[in-house]
């Protein structure tokens, strides 16, 4: 159990600072402990969580979006204004 949480802090401390680096604003998923957890059983590298946790992000913010009624154009750059240049 102490590895996964230390796993989760360190994962967490570097989202964050990605986050910051990369202009987004949608913020920590909430499912990151899903994600970690999944990270650890995959061995997946830095690279790749922080991809995962982007893709999560855009899921999120697309189907708030939608729920708003945005389409076609109005939704990628909605998406792309809160996820930022992370693709």
């Amino acid at each position: 159990m102490q590895q996964k949480y230390d796993w989760y802090e360190f994962s967490r401390e570097l989202c964050e600072q990605n986050l910051k680096n990369s202009g987004a604003r949608a913020g920590i998923p909430h499912c990151l402990p899903q994600l970690v957890t999944m990270a650890i059983g995959m061995k997946m590298t830095q690279e790749e969580f922080l991809r995962a946790v982007r893709i999560v992000q855009c899921i999120n913010i697309t189907a708030k979006a939608r729920a708003e009624g945005l389409r076609g154009a109005e939704l990628y750059l909605f998406v792309r204004y809160f996820v930022g240049k992370t693709s």
